[in-house]
């Protein structure tokens, strides 16, 4: 009986022992994203021989942002070869994952036709729907498209709020664009006064009256 005992205790704190350690490399597993954080931080150390392969592999299992990730990197060919085919790809991925910089970025690919035919439709649907998931840099995309008219009627009035939202988003562009349009009276009545508040630069203001809106689309990079 006593020899069962010591048994049994030894059983007991040999599972005391390794069952933190087991609990701790289970909560590893179940915290690592897919590899994604992992992936993260080596592409923060810029070891992208270790990176691409943990995106790629969080990307598979649903990871959204990670899509996103590779995205960036096959756009700018940073750890890889150039590839704007396959930069479109990853953005569409991110995009169906609901990830709005994903979403952005292949409305851009549409709207410039980087890896995909270009076609300003597709682009325009892309950055509404960014937009209405309130990622600025798409409302500003959606804007430029207004203001210039790119496969639209051109319509600086339906421009003016897109770029007040991306502007309220921290988008710099945006401001500005906006500020050149209160400043020459093209979405509304001449403003100087709301134009010094949008570009938040007073001594620039009266400057947007012969300014041009920026006609070009820009990326939505990594945060």
């Amino acid at each position: 009986m006593l020899s069962i005992r010591r048994v049994l205790m030894g059983l007991a704190l040999a599972l005391a022992a390794t069952t933190p350690g087991l609990a701790a490399a289970q909560g590893k597993t179940s915290n690592d994203n897919g590899g994604y954080d992992r992936g993260m931080a080596a592409l923060g150390a810029k070891d992208y021989a270790t990176a691409i392969p943990l995106l790629l592999r969080a990307c598979d299992t649903g990871k959204a942002t990670a899509c996103f990730e590779m995205g960036l990197l096959y756009a700018d060919g940073v750890g890889l070869t150039k590839d704007d085919e396959r930069a479109a790809f990853m953005f569409n991925r991110a995009c169906e994952g609901g990830d709005m910089g994903g979403c952005t970025n292949y409305g851009l690919s549409f709207d410039k036709g980087l890896g995909v035919a270009q076609n300003f439709e597709r682009a325009r649907g892309l950055y509404q729907k960014a937009c209405d998931g309130n990622e600025p840099q798409a409302c500003l995309n959606l804007g430029i498209i207004y203001s210039s008219g790119k496969g639209v009627p051109q319509d600086k009035v339906r421009a003016a709020p897109l770029y007040d939202k991306a502007c309220k988003g921290d988008i710099r562009l945006a401001c500005f664009n906006l500020g050149v349009l209160r400043a020459r009276g093209l979405a509304g009545p001449q403003d100087f006064a709301e134009a010094k508040r949008s570009i938040r630069s007073p001594a620039t203001a009266r400057r947007c009256a012969g300014a041009t809106i920026s006609a070009s689309s820009t990326r939505r990079a990594r945060a």
